[in-house]
């Protein structure tokens, strides 16, 4: 919009058709249209060819916490590490104890616990689990690795002895707050109210049988049946009572092998 010029006492605004300033736009307004159609044409196929290339090839579930097979579920972890400089003092210790016959306190205490953790995994091969080693290694340490599996009979033996709760059947009556409804009749604000998102259900349990495992609920997988918590339950308690060393000594359990540096986790 332009003012006109040949009357300067006049305040009226004049109008200018586009037509007459079809020179002052920048570029034309039709090929503008044309291009950006194009534009947009183009960058919706390429929009829609890499949507079918990502449907094509979705990402593959990468399995977790599962040995190399990819189905044996690791319910623990058993880690040590081992100090390559330690290893090369011991080496320089044991040709010093050549020539003078007598071990050095290194020596011994590095032999020591190489016995107690090797006995420690023989016990827990015995104990029916299943067992896979893996290690890493850098230029200062090596890492060893045994991941742990409690297989279905083990699981099942001990969840009897210790008496595990298991679901029987949904809980019909859920819980109440008996305040929040007594305000809301008064139709008073309850200032404790909290709003709790994907209530958990509630489960009537009892201890575990194995006999009476086909009224449980869940029972039609095995492997689900017990919950993770539960497995570390079972686990800790073979871990607590395998022995190490002599039983009059209390050489048993975990807890003093990672007291004692032999075990990492």
């Amino acid at each position: 919009m332009l003012r006109n010029n040949g009357n300067e006492g006049n305040d009226a605004i004049k109008l200018i058709p586009p037509k007459d300033v079809k020179g002052e736009y920048y570029g034309s307004l039709d090929n503008e249209d044309e291009d950006t159609d194009d534009e947009i044409c183009i960058e919706s196929k390429e929009a829609n060819s890499e949507c079918q290339v990502t449907a094509e090839k979705p990402k593959k579930e990468e399995k977790c916490n599962f040995f190399s097979d990819g189905e044996t579920r690791v319910d623990f972890v058993l880690v040590w590490k081992e100090d390559l400089t330690k290893e090369s003092e011991k080496s320089r210790a044991e040709d010093m104890d050549n020539g003078s016959q007598k071990k050095s306190k290194l020596t011994k205490d590095m032999e020591q616990d190489t016995k107690w953790r090797n006995k420690f995994l023989k016990n827990l091969r015995r104990s029916d689990l299943l067992m896979e080693m893996h290690e890493s290694q850098s230029q200062k340490q090596t890492i060893h690795y045994v991941v742990l599996n409690v297989p279905w009979k083990v699981l099942c033996d001990l969840a009897e002895n210790m008496g595990l709760l298991v679901p029987l059947q949904a809980s019909v009556h859920s819980c109440t707050n008996w305040s929040e409804a007594l305000l809301s009749k008064l139709r008073m604000y309850n200032i404790m109210y909290e709003g709790i998102p994907n209530n958990p259900i509630e489960y009537l349990t009892c201890a575990f049988r194995l006999s009476k495992f086909e009224r449980y609920l869940y029972s039609e997988n095995q492997e689900d049946f017990f919950t993770n918590t539960q497995r570390h339950q079972i686990v800790n308690e073979i871990l607590a009572r395998t022995k190490y060393g002599r039983r009059k000594k209390a050489q048993i359990g975990i807890t003093n092998l990672l007291n004692g540096n032999v075990l990492s986790a």
